[in-house]
């Protein structure tokens, strides 16, 4: 299954990151457990890994306060394989 990082920032005042942190946790306690946090670091924006069909599915998941400002990619790995058949293609 297709795997995507979730990107939401927020304001930097002490109440935002409170506020999204509760939001998270409504979503479920896995959601909080498994997202990681720049707040402490003075960088205000949170990531998650996950699972799903689409962007679509994925943007669902996101508490609908961040999902106007919320950043999400798919993710993609690389064998040495299919490297090496890159760097042929360029020449």
């Amino acid at each position: 299954m297709p795997r995507y990082i979730v990107e939401a920032s927020h304001d930097p005042e002490p109440g935002a990151c409170l506020r999204m942190l509760n939001l998270v946790l409504l979503q479920g306690a896995h959601y909080l457990t498994n997202t990681e946090w720049g707040c402490m670091a003075g960088d205000h924006r949170a990531w998650i890994v996950l699972e799903a069909e689409d962007e679509v599915a994925v943007r669902r998941v996101v508490p609908p306060a961040f999902r106007d400002r919320c950043r999400i990619v798919k993710l993609a790995k690389f064998t040495p394989d299919q490297i090496k058949s890159m760097h042929s293609q360029a020449h």
